[in-house]
């Protein structure tokens, strides 16, 4: 008889978690509002303002090449064309949004990974956390390492999803639709909460398990980052805003297992 390992488990159950998910959708607010509080950390933002003006520019761009092309290049003459146009055109979109945000994200955070870190490191301090004392560029390489093979997987499951989309009947739209977004949601949550990982010397392992056992407040908390960053102008701050809220999240959670084992300690 076959046995389903743990980690299904983990996988499947959670998603259904609507207090979790509110309540991690408020942490990029939350950082936000911390952010204002640290004014001695405003001089970190310039640089990634900057970057992050110039990465929406490009996606702008971007965006609109691969549209243009997609509309210059059909000219439907039957109904069933016409249906295969629309099909194609909402696939880019959502490729693009889900795609671009992740790109975004990814190389907004290398560039300005020395400013990142640096505020992660003073807001964990804010909160009454410790963090061991390092240069920026010593946590350079391992993440742009580790989010290098973030983004790998995140590429293959969301060319997978594309080929998802064709399938016959509304199934496949919508499992693209769905499945697209949560693993950009997980995406966008995990590269901001890697600074807290990477704090702790975190192994992939124990950072997977973290984020299954807190599925509904990743999921809320990577939602509130890809909506942020569809508005205009609002999505240049939203990058450091997520840092902060990233730290304030794992935190805040860290502190509340901590206190549940010394309420319940094992024997």
């Amino acid at each position: 008889m076959f046995r389903i390992h743990p980690a299904v488990h983990e996988f499947r159950t959670g998603w259904t978690d609507v207090k979790g998910i509110r309540a991690g959708f408020s942490y990029v607010l939350k950082g936000g509002r911390q952010l204002l509080k640290m004014r001695s950390s405003w001089s970190l933002l310039v640089a990634p303002v900057l970057v992050n003006a110039l990465l929406f520019v490009l996606f702008i761009a971007g965006a609109a090449w691969a549209l243009r092309g997609t509309f210059a290049s059909t000219d439907p003459s039957n109904w069933w064309q016409v249906v295969l146009v629309v099909m194609i055109i909402v696939a880019l979109i959502g490729a693009i949004l889900f795609i671009g945000s992740a790109l975004f994200v990814f190389f907004g955070s290398i560039i300005s990974a020395p400013f990142y870190d640096t505020l992660a490191q003073q807001t964990t301090r804010a909160l009454g956390g410790e963090v061991e004392e390092h240069p920026w560029w010593s946590h350079v390489w391992p993440s742009v390492k580790h989010g290098a093979k973030k983004l790998w997987w995140y590429l293959l499951i969301q060319a997978g999803l594309i080929i998802l989309y064709v399938v016959p009947g509304v199934f496949g739209p919508i499992a693209f639709v769905t499945l697209g977004y949560i693993a950009t949601a997980f995406f966008l949550a995990l590269d901001f909460l890697d600074f807290s990982f990477d704090f702790h010397g975190w192994t992939f392992e124990e950072r997977r398990k973290w984020c299954l056992s807190h599925k509904g407040l990743v999921l809320g908390f990577g939602s509130a980052v890809f909506l942020g960053l569809g508005i205009p102008v609002v999505n240049l701050f939203v990058p450091p805003m997520a840092v902060v809220g990233a730290v304030m999240l794992f935190t805040e959670q860290e502190v509340q297992r901590i206190a549940s084992e010394d309420l319940n300690p094992r024997f």
